[in-house]
């Protein structure tokens, strides 16, 4: 269990490493039809759904902007919008200090929320299941995302906690 206010490093047991991340290292897991990959220091954002039959990736990704850490000061979508399925939580628009939102801190909330800046722990449970998880401390928080691939067909199933 992470301390209130400690970014720890995530980690990445068992889970195969990545070639699509940029400079950010990323894991996947797999079954024979697909292949989704995940960058668990930028916010375990999803950079690669893609079939393994056709070689066709999902999701859409930016040319010009590479996969990086961000932070809770950060515009997502001017600054870090590489495309890809990035978490958003509790908000997708800024929303400055106020006092019904204290248990966010005394800055407010940050553009897409504040779980795509932030480090995940992920680990994989089997080659093709994986739980990811991160803490908001100052809300008191765990948000836990849990990414299964079907035994035998192209299906993805999420759930969150």
């Amino acid at each position: 269990m992470e301390t209130a206010g400690a970014e720890r490093e995530p980690s990445v047991a068992a889970m195969r490493s990545d070639e699509r991340s940029d400079d950010e290292p990323a894991a996947s897991i797999a079954n024979e039809h697909l292949r989704l990959s995940m960058v668990p220091r930028c916010g375990c954002k999803v950079v690669e759904l893609r079939s393994l039959r056709s070689g066709r990736d999902w999701l859409w990704h930016n040319p010009r902007q590479p996969v990086r850490r961000g932070s809770h000061l950060s515009d997502n979508v001017r600054e870090f919008d590489s495309g890809g399925w990035d978490e958003l939580f509790p908000t997708v628009a800024p929303l400055p200090a106020e006092p019904h939102l204290q248990a966010w801190g005394d800055a407010g909330l940050t553009d897409h929320g504040e779980l795509w800046y932030r480090p995940w722990r992920a680990s994989c449970d089997t080659d093709r299941r994986s739980t990811q998880e991160v803490e908001l401390p100052s809300a008191g928080i765990r948000f836990q995302r849990v990414i299964d691939l079907a035994l035998t067909a192209a299906e993805v199933d999420i759930s969150y906690r």
